[in-house]
């Protein structure tokens, strides 16, 4: 693939959704291997950060009733990103050099996978659900990080 700046770079996994709650678009994020995020708007790089301690790529999705980003890190945490921060800042920020995240769950171990759904019994209907799959473990947590289930 090709980012914005005729740079090559090779992709590790993707997310598309309607990123900054547009309307009747999906747009595209790219992970490469260098644990980038590239975001394309339709046929244009829109821009890339490169997240909080990823290393390595790993499991991402896109939680939409929160526009936010979910990405799993090098230390074996997830972190949700706003996409409206992600787009907004135009290098690291805070006090310590890293992008600002909306919550992060430590998960303690090798993420697998991670997916939304709306499974958990006596959750209002605008609400989902955040399956984290390791590999001892499965948390279930709310938009807000925060643990519902764990097995």
């Amino acid at each position: 693939l090709c980012d914005g700046d005729d740079q090559h770079f090779s992709a590790a996994n993707m997310v598309f959704g309607p990123f900054g709650s547009v309307r009747g678009r999906d747009f595209i994020a790219v992970q490469s291997l260098d644990g980038k995020l590239r975001v394309f708007e339709q046929e244009s790089a829109a821009f890339s950060r490169q997240l909080n301690h990823v290393l390595l790529p790993g499991p991402m999705a896109y939680l939409r009733k929160q526009d936010a980003m979910l990405v799993c890190n090098s230390q074996f945490q997830v972190d949700c990103y706003k996409y409206s921060l992600l787009a907004a800042s135009t290098s690291r920020t805070g006090a310590s050099g890293l992008l600002a995240t909306d919550w992060t769950f430590t998960v303690g171990e090798q993420v697998l996978d991670l997916c939304t759904a709306r499974l958990s019994q006596g959750v209002a209907a605008s609400q989902v659900d955040i399956f984290i799959l390791a590999e001892r473990s499965l948390y279930c947590l709310n938009e807000r990080g925060v643990v519902r289930t764990h097995v």
